[in-house]
């Protein structure tokens, strides 16, 4: 059976304290490798 790894940045407190947290979201995005889900937590929709 395939089995797809899920990697969850969750990034409400950096917003919350202010910080950017576009580094910490691209190096999580960098180190993805195939197959795996990112699922970011924000209280808003990442448009690019």
């Amino acid at each position: 059976m395939d089995t797809q790894t899920i990697i969850e940045l969750d990034v409400r407190e950096d917003l919350l304290l202010k910080k950017e947290p576009f580094d910490k979201i691209m190096g999580a995005v960098k180190q993805l490798k195939k197959g795996q889900i990112f699922v970011l937590l924000a209280p808003f929709n990442p448009i690019p």
